[in-house]
């Protein structure tokens, strides 16, 4: 029975032996496992730091989006009015011209009224 147990102690040894192989070999591989976890854990948090700027960066533009918006808005409105402010003040400049022509002749009316009235009192005086 001694050979019986020596063999079986070889098997054995044998068997072990291979057992600490396949372990080394698993180790190593959890070893890269753990280590493409950390890599791709590493990647996600890069990737979300990314996604978080391009988020913040969203929505600072569609902000700034409604700002335009309203200065367009704005514009649009104070285009209007200074059409309207146009046209007012064409309008007032044509009746100030109009205004200066009768007062232009009104005063030539007058000056000549004046040159008849001072004619008639030479003629009394004379």
């Amino acid at each position: 029975k001694t050979p019986d147990l020596m063999g079986v102690g070889s098997m054995g040894s044998i068997g072990m032996q291979g057992s600490v192989v396949q372990l080394e070999k698993l180790g190593l591989a959890l070893s890269q496992r753990e280590a493409e976890a950390a890599s791709t854990a590493e990647r996600l948090r890069q990737v979300e730091e990314v996604r978080d700027a391009l988020t913040s960066e969203v929505l600072e533009l569609g902000k700034r989006n409604q700002d335009l918006s309203k200065a367009a808005s704005k514009a649009a409105t104070m285009e209007r009015k200074a059409s309207a402010f146009k046209k007012k003040n064409d309008v007032l400049l044509e009746l100030l011209g109009e205004k200066t022509e009768e007062l232009e002749d009104l005063q030539s009316d007058m000056s000549e009224l004046k040159k008849i009235y001072r004619s008639a009192v030479d003629a009394q005086h004379s």
